[in-house]
């Protein structure tokens, strides 16, 4: 099943029989639609490609009896029947039935409910935040537009330093409705924060940009170990670079590792 979006989500499907006959039909990404459509067929073994509508069109499949498939679509060799330059989906939806038969895919992760939720919660507090940042930054460059300063401190208390300014009537009449929006603006961010596994309350396990909350989380394969180094060494020569330029940067972060090396073979 390949995707298709344009008004309204629909999906390409296409079916290969034991046989080899091919069949082709285009239905609305809706319950109705699914259910009726697959309640018919015979159990069979769906490849869908990851994307935000995968995992409950994959649960919905799952209770009709079907062996869904969740795929990675960065995966190039599932397409190798698909040709490069023209892409339809159409031809995507024969490229999965053609991958399915062999097993030319590769699964991807399907993270839990629990992790899934934490994951949106972080989402949503994040454009909050940033929201709430535009806002004050607006408020700010109007407050400088005419000669007015504010004291530091935190984004919550904006509104109270703000008030504090004898400010003239008309720039008062401009910032406002942002002043106005900023207070439950953050009462949301308070009540994201509130939340068990969002905001403040989160563990590292679960904070943006760990592993553990990505779509590959799974079991560490070897490599992980020598990846996470390679992040770290490659973080490392960025912030030197940036600060000491590129040739001093690579002969610091050489020295730590010989240093480290050192260490690890003389000194124990």
């Amino acid at each position: 099943m390949d995707w298709h979006r344009y008004r309204q989500v629909h999906c390409q499907v296409c079916e290969i029989s034991a046989a080899g006959e091919i069949w082709e039909s285009r239905i609305a990404t809706q319950v109705e639609r699914l259910t009726t459509t697959f309640r018919r067929r015979e159990h069979a073994r769906v490849l869908l490609e990851a994307c935000t509508e995968s995992e409950w069109v994959a649960r919905i499949l799952e209770e009709l009896g079907h062996e869904v498939v969740v795929t990675d679509p960065n995966y190039a060799p599932m397409y190798s029947y698909r040709s490069q330059r023209i892409k339809t989906d159409r031809r995507d939806a024969r490229a999965l039935a053609e991958a399915c038969r062999p097993g030319a895919y590769r699964a991807a992760h399907r993270t839990s409910d629990p992790r899934r939720h934490a994951r949106a919660l972080i989402a949503v507090r994040e454009n909050l935040v940033r929201t709430r940042t535009r806002w004050i930054l607006l408020i700010r460059a109007l407050l400088r537009r005419e000669g007015f300063g504010i004291r530091t401190g935190h984004a919550e208390s904006f509104v109270e330093r703000v008030l504090e300014l004898n400010l003239l009537t008309l720039l008062q009449v401009e910032i406002e409705p942002l002043l106005d929006l900023l207070g439950p603006v953050n009462d949301q961010i308070d009540e994201v924060d509130s939340q068990e596994s969002a905001g403040k309350r989160l563990s590292t396990r679960t904070r943006p940009g760990n592993p553990a909350t990505q779509d590959n989380a799974r079991p560490s394969p070897p490599g992980v170990a020598a990846r996470t180094r390679n992040t770290y060494l490659r973080a490392q020569f960025l912030r030197l670079k940036s600060r000491r330029g590129p040739e001093e940067a690579i002969l610091t972060l050489a020295a730590s590792i010989l240093t480290a090396a050192y260490y690890i073979f003389f000194e124990k």
